[in-house]
Parts: structure tokens; C-alpha cells; sequence
């Protein structure tokens, strides 16, 4: 389905090809598959700052912070997590800074 949702979206949505990437990456991080799923994850957020919407960019950044915590990097994960948690604060997204705040007090 995300191979389908790239396909049908243009060329210049960079939204489309940035959650689609970031999906692609979780699934791969999922599987151990950790190298794929950190290159994509760092493809998702380049894209997602090629943007203007601060919600792209945090959940680019949950994304990379899922992949990290999978590959064991405990302390570059929740780097991530806090600058995804920053952007949903500063924008007033309640319910996405709740459930990160919740993710950073996982051990």
C-alpha cells in the first residue's frame, strides 16, 4: 500500500513521499532490517524539512527515534523523540506531545 500511495502521488508531493519513507523505514527497523530502516528514516526527514509543517517534521523525527531505539542507540532515540516533542509543544498539538512524552518515560 505505501509502494501504491508513492506511486499515485505526484512527483513534487514531498508530504506523500516523506510519510511513505517513514512508514517504509518503522516497517524495516520492525523486521531488523536496522541499516535500510535508518537510511530511510534519514531520507524522510531531509523531505520532510523540505516543507513548512512542523507536524512532518516531528513525526520524521518520532520515525527516526523508532528506528534508533530499535538498533539499541537509547540516547540518539530520545534526542529524536525530544525534538519531535518540541515541535508538537511549540504548536500546539496536545495529544501528539502526550503520547511522545509518554515514549520518553519508557525506559
Amino acid at each position: 500500500l505505501i509502494a501504491e500511495g508513492q506511486a499515485l502521488g505526484a512527483a513534487e508531493d514531498i508530504i506523500n513521499y516523506t510519510w511513505g519513507q517513514g512508514l517504509r523505514a518503522r516497517i524495516a527497523a520492525d523486521r531488523g532490517d536496522l541499516a535500510v530502516a535508518e537510511q530511510l528514516a534519514n531520507e524522510a526527514l531531509e523531505h520532510a524539512y523540505r516543507t513548512d509543517f512542523p507536524g512532518v517534521h516531528a513525526t520524521a523525527h518520532e520515525v527516526l527515534g523508532h528506528v534508533l531505539h530499535a538498533a539499541g542507540r537509547a540516547d540518539d532515540a530520545r534526542s529524536e523523540n525530544e525534538r519531535a516533542l518540541e515541535l508538537w509543544e511549540r504548536y500546539g498539538y496536545t495529544c501528539e506531545s502526550s503520547r511522545v512524552r509518554t515514549l520518553l518515560a519508557k525506559p
